[in-house]
């Protein structure tokens, strides 16, 4: 981030400029890095298919979608299958049945809500996925750590 070429303002301390050799706060890039895990590596403008959401899409579109979007059921998809999708989304079109559950605060895309995101405070939530009307979950297993 600091590599940037131009200086780019700092969401969490608009006085501070990041970029051009100077750092953005350490707020910032925490938050970016959680982003990123959970959109991938074109955040905030896009969201990648090797990202936490971009992962729950594709299953959810090879698996009840007919791969409408990723264009193959086997392990391939099409390199702009979710770009499709929240194009489409946007012009009014159905929303397939997953939901992705991220921490308040992560449920935005260049300052848009990102289809089939919830944002919760709930630590049992966080980072879990439900599909087909919650008959199928991922996330860690309840049980987990119990005696």
């Amino acid at each position: 981030m600091s590599q940037v070429e131009e200086e780019k303002s700092d969401p969490f301390f608009p006085d501070l400029v990041y970029g051009k050799g100077k750092w953005p706060s350490l707020q910032y890039a925490t938050f970016l890095s959680r982003a990123r895990s959970i959109f991938g590596s074109r955040f905030p403008s896009g969201v990648s298919l090797y990202s936490l959401y971009g992962h729950a899409f594709q299953y959810a579109d090879k698996t009840l979608n007919q791969s409408k979007y990723t264009g193959d059921p086997g392990l391939d998809s099409a390199p702009d299958a979710i770009d499709r999708y929240l194009q489409d989304v946007r012009e009014g079109k159905e929303r397939f049945d997953f939901v992705l559950f991220v921490p308040e605060g992560f449920g935005k895309l260049d300052g848009e809500k990102v289809p089939n995101v919830v944002e919760t405070d709930d630590p049992q939530k966080m980072f879990t996925a439900r599909f087909d009307g919650d008959r199928e979950t991922w996330g860690v297993d309840s049980s987990c750590g119990e005696g």
